[in-house]
């Protein structure tokens, strides 16, 4: 069957593939210049797709080097060939899993086969999107084409947490500093019940087990098995490792500690923060997702144990899963918190909170620190609204009504927190491609100045390149256009 070029659609996120190759759709166009052949394209019928209004739109499932080549050549139509004839709703996480499954399933067949770390993001991505566990290990090993037993390895610290007893859910509360009558009534058991399994000699043992002296290579083992044994997360886990401990040893610094690196974070002691990758034992997947060991090298830097630190926008949960495993207490907030009910189980912790400004709410909490990596201008705004559902994300606000939302936040609170609280704020600038004004990182420090906050240091946390694939550096040549790897925090006190 043979369908317009331009009229397919390719979805990043549900893609088995993280890197593209301008290599190879280079070499797929100079076949096509020759007549050659290639087997149709894989696609799928989706309706509910982001920023569609109701329409239907072709998805590609496998084939994006195909496509892009029949673009290249200025081709008008290519073959294709549906999974199924159903038309799919995107919405559905069900349906989204379905989606990645499909796509690792096809690229492990043919020759540029998808890499370890594709097939790692793959399990992952699909255990996180199933907390009903509907696709087994092994189901997920067949899609992708890797052995069940390093699927369990990557993704056993995400089931952990879905079927994670209520046990270490209040354990996980009472460390982080909530109170027993808050985590009585968000998990409805009595106050009584709280403070028991709290005291109990339960997780004594756990911790026990978890601080067995053993050599660097083993310590991600000691973690992992206890993740699997006691059904309990990977921060917990890290949480219990780490107690006692200063912070240079939880960061793992090789002169002060022989038996083991821990976090293998290092610290890096300068005011410029690089780091490729996120580290996935901190957090869930999650639209502007960033790494936790920008969180930690702040914490590290700016605060101290026992702090209690506050995260306004809490995401996908990198802040309050950092501030476990370095011992500070910690309040999170959310705009989508709770609004399902397997979130609210994976995340008691993240409290629903919509900042009606109008109203100069402010939830009640006075932290010592407040680390903010709120969404960026007009930045994966399609993820955050479907996120959300009915709710849209300030990052869809016009350009005067986002920095105006900013004005009002750190005006509301310098009102509320304490003379000696220190605010993180993380942000990347945004430039017009048009003749409109920018919003750069100047813009965000004279507000917080505006607001009363006295700005302290000013550190350099560049994204990573590997953002950005082959075929997108290569436009970037070509059309002579700088792509953002820039990123800054802002530390105000």
């Amino acid at each position: 069957m043979q369908l317009k070029v331009t009229d397919l659609v390719w979805d990043r996120d549900t893609y088995a593939r993280e890197q593209t190759s301008n290599n190879t759709v280079e070499q797929y166009a100079a076949a096509l210049s020759v007549n050659a052949q290639f087997p149709p394209i894989q696609v799928e019928r989706l309706a509910n797709y982001p920023g569609q209004d109701g329409n239907v739109v072709v998805s590609i499932r496998d084939g994006y080097h195909r496509w892009m080549a029949h673009q290249r050549r200025e081709i008008p139509t290519i073959e294709v060939e549906f999974w199924t004839d159903d038309v799919l709703d995107y919405s559905s996480r069900a349906v989204r899993c379905q989606l990645k499954a499909q796509s690792a399933f096809y690229n492990k067949q043919h020759g540029d086969r998808t890499s370890e770390k594709d097939k790692r993001e793959t399990a992952r991505y699909i255990a996180e999107n199933d907390p009903e566990a509907t696709w087994s290990q092994q189901a997920i090993a067949d899609m992708i084409g890797a052995p069940q037993q390093t699927v369990s390895t990557w993704i056993a610290d995400i089931r952990a947490k879905q079927i994670a007893s209520r046990d270490s859910q209040v354990y996980r509360l009472r460390l982080l500093g909530y109170g027993v009558d808050f985590i009585a009534g968000l998990l409805d058991i009595s106050p009584g019940r709280v403070s028991q399994i709290f005291n109990s000699t339960e997780f004594g043992k756990i911790k026990e087990s978890l601080q067995k002296r053993t050599d660097e290579a083993k310590v991600d083992d000691l973690i992992r098995d206890a993740v699997e044994q006691y059904h309990i997360d990977t921060p917990l886990a890290w949480s219990l490792r780490l107690d006692g401990q200063s912070d240079l040893d939880r960061f793992g610094f090789a002169a002060s500690n022989d038996d083991a690196k821990n976090l293998k974070w290092g610290p890096q002691p300068y005011d410029f923060w690089h780091f490729g990758q996120c580290d996935i034992r901190f957090g869930d997947t999650w639209p502007g997702r960033i790494p936790a060991q920008i969180v930690g090298h702040v914490l590290y830097f700016f605060s101290e144990q026992g702090d209690l630190v506050m995260d306004p926008m809490a995401g996908g949960g990198v802040v309050p899963d950092v501030c476990l495993a370095l011992n500070r207490k910690c309040r999170a907030f959310d705009l989508v918190a709770g609004t399902s009910e397997d979130r609210a189980h994976q995340r008691p912790e993240i409290e629903a909170w919509h900042w009606d400004l109008d109203a100069m709410k402010w939830p009640d909490v006075k932290p010592d620190f407040i680390f903010w990596d709120p969404p960026y201008f007009s930045k994966k705004d399609a993820e955050y609204t479907e996120q959300a559902g009915e709710l849209v994300s300030i990052s869809s606000l016009p350009r005067d009504e986002y920095l105006a939302f900013f004005r009002q936040w750190f005006a509301l609170a310098k009102q509320h927190v304490k003379p000696t609280t220190t605010l993180a704020f993380l942000m990347s600038d945004w430039n017009d491609d048009g003749d409109g004004e920018g919003i750069f990182i100047w813009d965000y420090a004279r507000l917080l100045q505006e607001a009363g906050w006295r700005l302290i240091r000013h550190i350099q946390a560049p994204l990573s390149t590997q953002s950005f694939g082959g075929d997108f550096v290569n436009k970037f040549r070509e059309s002579k256009r700088l792509g953002r790897l820039e990123r800054y925090l802002l530390i105000a006190r």
